[in-house]
């Protein structure tokens, strides 16, 4: 029996919430819909023309990028009948998530994240009926709450007697206008995403038998709980600045001493420009990233490409998905080069007007194609 679209976006969203997400950007399921058979699933870095193409070429029905798609990629998904699913600022906090991977790739031992970002968090009190206090309880994990670490459908209640008096115009479940009512009653508790709000609210309303029933909300105090952009952490031993770029198996910008010892590292996958300041003020030897700039930073800067940092997260998640559906989902990373930018060397047999500018530029051998990509 074929798993859904909901099924594998459910174990997506486990891994990596959509909460941790940054509130502009495009992540979830963009196409598609939940209740949809799934018998293979994509994964790629970029939701571009060219791996729409090849997830429908491969016969799969679920493509799951990092990078977000543009309208004209959506519409493309669209019109091939192929469900499309982004984690982007979700998978660049979400622990383990694209830094995670990044830094096991170069053999860093245990991290933390380089720059925490707290996640915004309720408190649920809903007064329930015992008799209905599952059902409750059921509904409002359904839609987002009762998430702790590894655990779900997390919640706390204690019996009590709740009391009242129907108005003229009421319809009570329980006891008449006018007159006061006793009910066994549980004061549940659970925790949810504020992002979650207004689902989880709804949920509790739709599945509480009461026609007024009495739920609040109040928020916790935002602590750093592992998750975050970017991690630091150290490496077993020492080395130097050109060994570790080695590690990458690719091509890698470096700046600084090449030959300079390094042990404590930060990394951070994708475009990490904006975090080389945090990485500098960790004190680490070294950071690595992505599309860096021109910026300020560690001792030792090193720039493996934005596609090529995020990549192996993909092996990652592929393993993830094929575990949890005990094979019977075959999923696949592809292996198309996607990135946007392109090496170029001198043309040795191009002329131009300085015998000593080399010619004109061409793509360097095993140099990757320009590509259609989101940033």
């Amino acid at each position: 029996m074929n798993a859904t679209v909901g099924e594998v976006v459910a174990l997506l969203e486990q891994r990596h919430p959509v909460d941790l997400a940054d509130p502009a950007d495009r992540v979830g399921l963009l196409v598609g819909r939940a209740a949809s058979p799934v018998g293979r699933v994509l994964l790629a870095v970029d939701a571009v023309a060219a791996t729409v193409r090849q997830a429908r070429a491969d016969g799969a029905d679920l493509l799951v990028t990092h990078r977000p798609p543009t309208p004209a990629t959506i519409a493309r998904a669209e019109a091939a009948g192929l469900a499309l699913y982004t984690a982007h600022s979700n998978a660049a906090v979400a622990r383990p998530g694209v830094s995670d991977a990044l830094a096991t790739l170069v053999g860093l031992g245990p991290t933390e994240p380089l720059l925490p970002v707290p996640r915004r968090r309720d408190v649920l009190v809903a007064f329930v009926p015992v008799a209905e206090v599952q059902r409750v309880v059921d509904a409002a994990a359904a839609a987002g709450a009762g998430v702790i670490g590894d655990y779900h459908r997390c919640a706390w209640w204690t019996t009590g007697t709740g009391t009242f008096v129907p108005a003229p115009g009421a319809r009570p479940t329980a006891g008449a206008v006018g007159e006061v009512s006793l009910a066994a009653e549980a004061r549940v508790e659970m925790t949810l995403p504020r992002s979650r709000r207004p689902e989880v609210v709804a949920a509790v309303r739709a599945a509480h038998p009461y026609e007024e029933p009495a739920c609040y909300l109040f928020e916790l105090a935002e602590l750093p709980d592992g998750h975050g952009y970017g991690r630091v952490g150290e490496l077993p031993r020492a080395l130097s600045a050109g060994e570790l770029a080695g590690r990458l198996g690719g091509v890698v910008r470096l700046a600084g001493d090449t030959g300079r010892p390094v042990r404590t590292v930060a990394v951070c996958a994708g475009a990490g420009g904006r975090f080389a300041a945090a990485a500098a003020a960790r004190g680490v030897d070294a950071y690595l990233s992505g599309d860096l700039a021109a910026v300020d930073g560690p001792p030792v800067l090193l720039d493996g490409g934005g596609w090529a940092t995020v990549r192996p997260w993909l092996a990652e998640l592929a393993r993830t998905v094929a575990a949890a559906f005990r094979r019977r989902l075959p999923v696949r990373v592809s292996a198309l080069d996607t990135d946007r930018w392109s090496l170029l060397r001198p043309d040795p047999t191009a002329t131009g007007p300085d015998p000593l500018d080399g010619g004109g530029p061409v793509a360097a051998e095993g140099a990757r194609p320009i590509g259609e990509a989101s940033c």
